[in-house]
């Protein structure tokens, strides 16, 4: 069963990993990411790392957007 911090994890792994693609990210970057999350194993680290994983795949998923909306709107702009 998939602890707190594994959600954690795969969410922020997710989000990396689309922003990654967005940025031209190659799959050996994105899995060397999601390794270095996924290393941290202490319980009084784990603590506090799940709740700077929440904020970091806020972030993410903020920046994630941001980029999507920005590459709609230069397509749009290059079509105009």
């Amino acid at each position: 069963m998939p602890t707190k911090l594994d959600v954690h994890v795969k969410a922020v792994a997710s989000e990396l990993e689309l922003i990654l693609e967005l940025l031209g990210g190659t799959e050996e970057q994105r899995w060397r990411a999601i390794e270095a999350l996924k290393g941290i194993t202490s319980r009084a680290v784990t603590s506090v790392v799940a709740t700077q994983l929440q904020a970091a795949a806020q972030s993410l998923k903020s920046v994630n957007l941001a980029l999507k909306t920005l590459k709609a709107n230069v397509k749009e702009l290059e079509e105009a």
